[in-house]
């Protein structure tokens, strides 16, 4: 029977977790044919044998460690279906999942994609809060809602923005989402399709590096905004969409820098590394914020753990007054 959707699941060293991970992508799919193709990125446990004993699957082995974007891009250069989807090896599809959003975008030709929520783990929550549709490119600028796991998506726009940019290390969905809304309107589904695992710090996860993240976002954002469709829009929304991205990124990194500082013993180097990126998001900001020269003074001298509890206070109520007079803004239709 010729597949209907192509699941994509990328691996690299993680070979206890995938057996689940292929379980679920079976579960996905009760009515529509399903293709499940594992790319190994290169692993270095015991993920090739554990690739030779599945039955039904179509496993692809890279030579050497090329990252998420491209380890995806070889699952969607071998897939054979017209919908693809993808899943981490960390994380579950929820049964039944594929056939509901299968049949959305059957009723929706117009629509290059549907999304949904997914079940934060450990915490249990649903991601992202509020499923928006039509013209996204707007609302994507301001930041990435639509969660990679919850995706399927039509091969053919999907290949004709280019596929996952393998240059980016991180944020890589973002960026093809952007490009497939500058193009197509997106649906969704009004029920959670997966389940993921939220990164921590020593998780391993990519997003689970601050800075690089932080830095990825500036990037792709303003890629996005000097994108010929991006060059359409208003010169007044393209800057309160960059100023409220960056200030957001500034505030992370800032708090980050202050985690650092604050734990036992101080983490000192990476309380510089967060703190200079910051400044080099917002400069201006950082020079005129109380609380960051504050900070930054802790550069030269410990700061005792009081006062750098209040700097957290201050960073936290900046915040609150940032996001508070973007409330009173113009608001260009950003959810």
């Amino acid at each position: 029977m010729t597949p209907a959707i192509s699941f994509i699941i990328p691996t690299h060293n993680r070979a206890a977790l995938l057996p689940a991970a292929i379980a679920s992508a079976r579960q996905a799919a009760l009515r529509v044919p399903l293709e499940i193709i594992v790319v190994d990125d290169a692993s270095t446990d015991d993920t090739p044998q554990t690739c030779a004993a599945l039955t039904g699957v179509t496993t692809l082995r890279l030579p050497v460690n090329q990252g998420l974007a491209s380890a995806r891009n070889a699952g969607i250069r071998a897939a054979s279906a017209p919908l693809i989807a993808f899943l981490d090896d960390d994380d579950a599809r929820l049964p039944g999942s594929l056939d509901l959003q299968a049949g959305r975008l059957e009723a929706s030709p117009q629509a290059a994609l549907v999304y949904a929520q997914v079940e934060c783990l450990p915490n249990h929550t649903l991601w992202p809060p509020a499923l928006p549709e039509g013209d996204l490119f707007v609302p994507l600028l301001q930041s990435n809602f639509i969660p990679v796991t919850s995706v399927l998506v039509r091969r053919h726009a999907l290949l004709a923005a280019g596929a996952f940019d393998s240059r980016l290390r991180e944020i890589e969905d973002w960026d093809l989402w952007l490009k497939i809304a500058a193009r197509h309107p997106f649906v969704s589904i009004p029920s959670p399709v997966a389940q993921y695992t939220e990164a921590t710090a020593g998780s391993g996860q990519l997003s689970s590096n601050r800075i690089r993240m932080s830095l990825g976002c500036a990037r792709v954002q303003n890629r996005a905004l000097n994108s010929p469709r991006g060059r359409q829009l208003p010169q007044a929304q393209r800057d309160l969409l960059r100023t409220r991205l960056l200030r957001r990124q500034w505030f992370e990194l800032t708090l980050a820098a202050l985690v650092h500082l604050l734990t036992k013993p101080a983490n000192l180097p990476a309380f510089r590394r967060h703190l200079i990126t910051a400044f080099r998001l917002q400069p201006r900001h950082s020079l005129t914020n109380p609380a960051f020269r504050s900070l930054a003074k802790s550069l030269l001298r410990p700061a005792p753990a009081a006062e750098l509890k209040s700097l957290r206070r201050a960073v936290y109520s900046d915040l609150a007054e940032f996001e508070d007079d973007l409330k009173n803004r113009p608001s260009f239709s950003l959810p």
